[in-house]
Parts: C-alpha cells; structure tokens; sequence
C-alpha cells in the first residue's frame, strides 16, 4: 500500500495539518519547536525516528590545523576553513572620486568594490570583487597539518611593510 493511502487511513488529516503548519512556520520557529521537543521523553522518542544517526550523526569535532577553529568532518557545511581578510593589511584603493575598493595585501585580493555598477561597462582593468576571505578551502585535522609545507599559507604574505 502506498504511504499516502496508508498514512489517510491510519492518521485521517493528519499529514495536511503538518504540511500545513510546516508551511506556515520560519524555520527559526520551526527549529525552536523540535528542540522545545527534545526536551521530553516523547518528544526526543519522536525526534530519534525523523533524525536517524546517519542525518543527525554524535558530536565528533577536530581542530584545524590552519585556521585552530573546531569543526566536525561529518557535517558538510561545518568543513568549510577560511580566514577574513586582516584589517591591518587591507588598504582603500580609489579610481578617481567615485571607484574604490580594499586591497589586502596579505593575499592580493580586492573587494568591497563601490561605485562601479554604477558606471555601466567594466573596464578590463577594473578590480573584480573576490569575496571576503584570504582564503577559502577545506579544514586539515591538526595531526596532519604540516605549515611549512601548506600552499595556503605558503601563498599568502604575513610580512609588515
């Protein structure tokens, strides 16, 4: 029997107001919900069934050895190691009065562009915005960091000018 079928039959309405009640709700408030959930017995019972281990794995976090921050390999978005650009070697650059944008030395980037969409046409010369990080790439687990040999680091320019 199809779960629809099966679901009407044995919980008759049941699976409109959920989807009903999903629709209606932030996921901010959403989120509030199933932990406000957690907090009972049923509730936590409800939640280990909709959130197996393998969606909802245990806590199992590393340090990276490049940026020092703590972070868990079994979650995709949480394996992500950047690092801001340093306000300290950011310098504004202008193109007449109304073009500018940062320029880290550090790594050589620009960005915080202003002022250039308004002008139409890009020019070949002009900076292109490459985001807000030094560096972006993936996290390496401390025991296996070696620093003198990471291309990262290697590429970046740590000197006081």
């Amino acid at each position: 029997m199809e779960q629809r079928q099966l679901q009407d039959r044995e919980m008759p309405g049941e699976r409109e107001r959920i989807h009903y009640g999903l629709s209606k709700r932030s996921d901010e408030d959403i989120a509030k919900l199933v932990k406000k959930a957690a907090m009972t017995m049923d509730g936590l019972k409800a939640l280990t069934k909709i959130f197996p281990e393998e969606v909802m794995p245990p806590k199992q976090t590393i340090r990276c050895g490049r940026c020092d921050q703590e972070y868990d390999p079994q979650i995709p978005s949480d394996s992500v190691c950047r690092e801001e650009h340093p306000e300290d070697k950011c310098k504004m650059m202008w193109d007449g009065s109304k073009k500018s944008w940062e320029h880290c030395r550090r790594c050589g980037k620009d960005f915080k562009l202003d002022g250039f969409h308004s002008w139409g046409k890009r020019k070949r010369d002009d900076p292109e915005d490459e985001g807000p990080y030094c560096y972006e790439t993936v996290h390496v687990p401390m025991e296996e960091y070696d620093e003198d040999n990471d291309p990262i680091m290697l590429n970046l320019d740590d000197s006081d000018y």
